[in-house]
């Protein structure tokens, strides 16, 4: 049976983006998914520009095959949420874009895309590095990497960032300077790994006065959350990024602040066209899935990824876009 993809589209700023999920995959569906989206591509006149992928670094490897197979090169930043290699399973959230020109940057550690419109100026990033260490501040080579893209750490939108031994206090990060909290998700890795891995930013450059960008970060005894929301004249997108903690009681609580910051904005569950939850066990996979459908989070749009716990007190890192069209 051939894997079919749960897509989402939408708009950004006056981007046309789109979501594909791919889930439950097999080491043996990766060449049948990248014949899929070379398809797509086609189909959509679009351009691939990043790949979150949930699985173990055999996965990696063998994906890349099947893409230069497909695809002759791989030019697109890649963000792997690692998985054990017990983990029979893997998933994808590859996201493309269409209907703009995409400039790609290779060299100097980094592969940057750079989309233009006059209005504003989308730029990504992805640069691999050993997985930092615990409390390490962004690093000055990503923060170059952005400038490529004609862009700095104040047009920021999300950051994904793999640490070997995250904590409450580095679940988000602060610029390495002013030391003010950014949009990211610090991703939890295996300790015992060595190997390099793919971190990613995405931000985006107004041209345009009535393209509003809004910052704002909340914590609590039960979430640390980064908001931001970019108006437009044709859409409102909020991107929530942060953690909450695994007790039974403390998630229950972290939806409930999460939920009410969409309320506040306008915003309902019901409107996420991407989310990425990074949990710290399968069976907190599971219980996790359980609360979202009690209380209606739609699944089909989320990546559920277990992980290793590697706190006394284990956490959830998450990162989620929701989208308001505007007619």
């Amino acid at each position: 049976m051939n894997p079919q993809p749960i897509i989402k589209t939408f708009r950004l700023a006056g981007f046309n983006l789109h979501h594909l999920f791919f889930k439950k995959l097999t080491l043996a569906d990766y060449e049948t998914v990248a014949d899929t989206l070379s398809a797509y591509l086609y189909a959509n006149e679009a351009s691939l520009i990043q790949v979150y992928m949930a699985g173990s670094e055999k996965d990696e490897k063998t994906w890349n095959k099947a893409c230069k197979q497909t695809f002759g090169e791989i030019n697109w930043p890649l963000t792997r949420m690692n998985l054990s290699a017990k983990q029979p399973e893997s998933s994808f959230c590859i996201t493309c874009i269409s209907g703009q020109t995409v400039k790609t940057l290779v060299g100097g550690g980094f592969i940057s895309k750079i989309i233009e419109t006059p209005d504003s100026r989308l730029g990504i990033v992805g640069a691999s590095y050993p997985p930092v260490n615990e409390g390490s501040p962004l690093t000055e080579n990503l923060v170059k990497g952005l400038l490529f893209t004609g862009c700095d750490t104040s047009h920021l939108l999300k950051a994904w960032i793999p640490t070997r031994v995250p904590t409450s206090e580095n679940s988000t990060l602060k610029h390495p300077e002013t030391e003010t909290l950014l949009p990211s998700v610090v991703l939890p890795f295996d300790p015992t790994y060595k190997g390099e891995i793919n971190h990613s930013l995405w931000a985006l450059k107004s041209h345009h006065p009535e393209i509003s960008i809004q910052r704002s970060t909340k914590q609590n005894a039960y979430v640390t959350f980064y908001s931001t929301i970019i108006n437009h004249w044709e859409s409102k997108n909020l991107m929530l990024s942060g953690s909450f903690s695994a007790g039974e009681n403390k998630r229950e609580q972290a939806l409930d602040a999460l939920g009410e910051q969409l309320l506040q904005q306008g915003f309902d569950w019901k409107h996420v066209v991407r989310g990425i939850i990074y949990c710290p066990t399968s069976a907190d996979e599971k219980d996790l899935k359980e609360l979202f459908k009690t209380r209606k989070i739609p699944l089909p749009s989320w990546l559920f990824v277990p992980g290793p716990t590697t706190r006394p007190e284990p956490q959830f890192w998450f990162d989620a876009d929701f989208v308001l069209e505007k007619k």
